[in-house]
């Protein structure tokens, strides 16, 4: 694979930011350490679908518990639960989709596409 290949581009710019994820996690001393994976694995569902709901009303939506949860749950080696959230998934991706047209909006959501490909280049990579 090619250094000017896109993807893998895409690829190595989503790990540098996710290692500045773990980095900054790690940094704050791992707060979620102590955290049960069963429930770190519903908190994420439910940061996802509050996510979901968030961008059909336009309402921001912190990131910083689903970065930490996703975070805590690479450490362990544990995959995100996103079988569980294929709806919400979808409605996030078809947002994204629709804001390539407006600039404001796009802005926003290539900001938040961000956090969003670093989580799922992490559960495919697991």
């Amino acid at each position: 694979m090619s250094d000017e290949d896109p993807d893998h581009a895409a690829a190595v710019f989503l790990r540098n930011e996710e290692m500045n994820h773990l980095q900054d996690y790690l940094g704050r001393g791992r707060p979620l350490e102590k955290v049960e994976s069963q429930e770190l694995n519903r908190r994420w569902v439910a940061c996802i679908k509050a996510r979901a709901a968030a961008v059909t009303t336009g309402t921001p939506i912190a990131n910083k518990e689903r970065v930490d949860i996703a975070c805590e749950l690479e450490l362990r080696g544990s995959d995100l639960p996103t079988e569980e959230v294929r709806a919400e998934m979808e409605v996030l991706r078809a947002a994204a989709i629709s804001a390539m047209d407006d600039p404001v909006k796009r802005k926003r959501v290539e900001d938040s596409l961000i956090e969003d490909a670093i989580e799922l280049f992490s559960a495919k990579r697991n």
